[in-house]
């Protein structure tokens, strides 16, 4: 299986892209079931869908890197780092916000340390915090299970 990564450069457009990322995905693994080993057709095949993409949502710039196991099948920026000065986005230096992508890093991580014995989901949180402390919320302290599903009871405002 073909893991992908992707970073999308919205600007002031906070377009919804699931819908692309999920057509990127199911396209990418069709083209595995057809075999294509060929780093040049996978990148013409990458470099059609992005570009379809970028152009229907309105998208200034991305990157995309196809890995399967630990090699890197293709990567390549799309876009402009910087659209005023023209610069074009390089896959290997160009920076991207992942957004919430980086839960699932940091949550993969937590379920790491937690199999490790390193870590409880149903521990205080501020055991494992040294710099701060989290106030307890409705009278009890917080866990990182209640962090993982969004029940800690921390309240949202503008």
């Amino acid at each position: 299986m073909y893991t992908i990564f992707r970073s999308w450069r919205l600007g002031n457009r906070g377009l919804p892209l699931a819908a692309s990322v999920a057509l990127l995905t199911a396209n990418l693994l069709a083209a595995q079931t057809r075999s294509v080993g060929d780093t040049a057709a996978l990148g013409a095949f990458v470099d059609g869908l992005i570009g379809a993409q970028m152009e229907q949502h309105h998208i200034p710039s991305a990157v995309v890197a196809i890995v399967r196991g630990e090699r890197t099948l293709y990567t390549d920026g799309y876009g402009y780092a910087d659209i005023a000065k023209r610069v074009p986005v390089d896959p290997g230096t160009s920076m991207f916000h992942i957004g919430s992508t980086g839960k699932l890093f940091t949550w993969t991580a937590v379920m790491q340390l937690v199999e490790q014995g390193k870590l409880d989901l149903d521990k205080d949180i501020n055991t494992y915090l040294k710099t701060f402390q989290v106030p307890a919320a409705f009278g009890a302290p917080i866990t990182l299970r209640q962090l993982m599903t969004h029940t800690a009871g921390f309240q949202e405002g503008i």
